[in-house]
This record gives C-alpha cells, sequence and structure tokens, in this order.
C-alpha cells in the first residue's frame, strides 16, 4: 500500500462492488488456505478477504535480478550521506551501503535476486547523526519505473503496509481504501503538529504560567476552564479525538491531508 498508511479501517472494491474484509492469518491458514490455496486446486476470484501480513520497507518487489539506484530530490544529500540495501544475491543475504549523489542516481554494486523484498535504511558513512534533506527514492536500475521504495526527509527507514488478497484475484481490480495514517515524526521547529484540541492545549499552558507565577485564584479559575474544555472535546469528538501530523516538505512522500482518515484508490 502506499507511505502513509498505518491501519486498514474499511476496503472496497470498487471493481466488482464487494466489501473486502479482514481476516486473521491463523484463521485463514485453518480454513481459507486448504482449499484455496494447495498445489494443483488454487483457485482464483473475485476477493472477498485481505490478511494482514505486517510492514516492509519497501512498496515493491523486484521484477528482475538487478542492481538498484538511490536519489534524492535534494543536491545536499550526498556523502556522508548513505543508504543501506539488504537483499538477496543468489538466495543469500547481502548488504551494502550506496553514497548519495544528490539529484544524480547513484548504482548498487551488487545484482539482488529477483522479487527479492530489500531492508532500505538511512545513514551516514561515518557514524554521524544527519537527517536526509531531500526524499530519496529507491529504484530498479534497468526498469527505472519501478519505485521500489521512498524515504521522507528525517526517517531512517521506510514502512509500507502489506496484505494479501484471498482468494486469488481473477482479474486486475480498484480498491478503495479508508485507512489511518502514520505518523510521521515532528523534528524540527517549522514542523507543524496538527491538533484538534489545540484550544485546550492553550487554555493548560496558561494554567500552568499562572500556577508558577503564584496567581492561584487566577490559575485555579483557569484550570476549570481548562478542565471543562477538555470534558467538552472529549465527549463532541468522541470516538474522533485523534491527532496527526504533518512535515514541510515541497517532495514525496509527506502528509497530504489535514484529516487522518480518508480512501485511496489502488489497481492490483
Amino acid at each position: 500500500m502506499r507511505y502513509d498508511v498505518e491501519d486498514v479501517i474499511k476496503m472496497l472494491d470498487t471493481t466488482h462492488g464487494n466489501e473486502v474484509t479482514a481476516y486473521d492469518i491463523r484463521d485463514h491458514i485453518r480454513s481459507n488456505a486448504i482449499n484455496l490455496e494447495v498445489a494443483g486446486n488454487v483457485q482464483t476470484g473475485n476477493v472477498d478477504q485481505y490478511i494482514d501480513i505486517g510492514s516492509k520497507s519497501v512498496s515493491a518487489l523486484l521484477s528482475i535480478a538487478d542492481k538498484v539506484q538511490v536519489l534524492s530530490t535534494s543536491a545536499s544529500d550526498i556523502s556522508p550521506m548513505v543508504i543501506r540495501i539488504t537483499g538477496e544475491v543468489s538466495s543469500m543475504p547481502v548488504s551494502e551501503q550506496i553514497v548519495l549523489t544528490g539529484v544524480t542516481a547513484a548504482d548498487s554494486t551488487n545484482t539482488f535476486d529477483s522479487e527479492a523484498e530489500l531492508f532500505v535504511t538511512a545513514g551516514t558513512s561515518d557514524g554521524t547523526l544527519q537527517d536526509l534533506a531531500g526524499v530519496v527514492t529507491v529504484r530498479e536500475k534497468t526498469t527505472t519505473a519501478n519505485t521500489l521504495s521512498k524515504l521522507a526527509p528525517n526517517e531512517r527507514a521506510p514502512l509500507y503496509r502489506w496484505v494479501r488478497f484471498s482468494p486469488t484475484p481473477s482479474e486486475a481490480a480498484t480498491f478503495q481504501i479508508w485507512f489511518k495514517k502514520r505518523w510521521l515524526p515532528l523534528t524540527n521547529d517549522n514542523d507543524a503538529p496538527i491538533i484538534p484540541c489545540a484550544n485546550e492545549i492553550v487554555e493548560g499552558v496558561v494554567a500552568d504560567a499562572l500556577w508558577e507565577d503564584g496567581q492561584e485564584v487566577s490559575a485555579q479559575a483557569q484550570e476549570t476552564k481548562f478542565t471543562n474544555g477538555v470534558k467538552e472535546l472529549w465527549i463532541s469528538r468522541r470516538p474522533r479525538n485523534l491527532i496527526t501530523q504533518i512535515v514541510p516538505d515541497n517532495g514525496d512522500p509527506q502528509m497530504r491531508s489535514e484529516r487522518n482518515l480518508y480512501y485511496l484508490g489502488s489497481s492490483y
């Protein structure tokens, strides 16, 4: 799934008009897989269930045995900034560090196996702690259109939610997904939190300041105002009392909506 999916709430197959429901992997193996996925009896059809198989640091697998390329949207992403790639070469795990060369693509030394699931992290060659300046793309070298992963500024390792469909789709379909967005770290002075209780937090800060200043009567009145505000917020917004946040950046990925629930359509 796309970059900022944390938890899937609802899924709809808009091609066939089917709701796709969540299924536990243990129940899938116990009840579905033995009927639908046994060798010689693999069944296909319209998807009606999905199984959460966790998160990976790539959104796609290598389509062929190939080298990978890394490049940034910022010319400032150069040595000592590196992207560490771990994958399989001749079915054995191999890791290497690719030194970023800004907006120019840098190639891996290794040719990783076809269908290899890469593990991608960002770091430095000299052990210093530095943040990426731009959005870094990891892609196949031969088929550059196959983007394997993207890393946002300030990110050390990307995470993509993966699911498996059941039964195996018999044809291409489009899915509409409602989901909870993944939080991004607030690390810079200009990172903007989007908090639906911002006014209440201000009232609480004022109350604390009055207590610190020794103005007990005013502080108590402000504290009451803060408590009542939080109580009203909890009642009126429940269960939507959620906190989202964005990291301002001109590249992609980034948070694109102040709502922390919306849908996306994807083709499979």
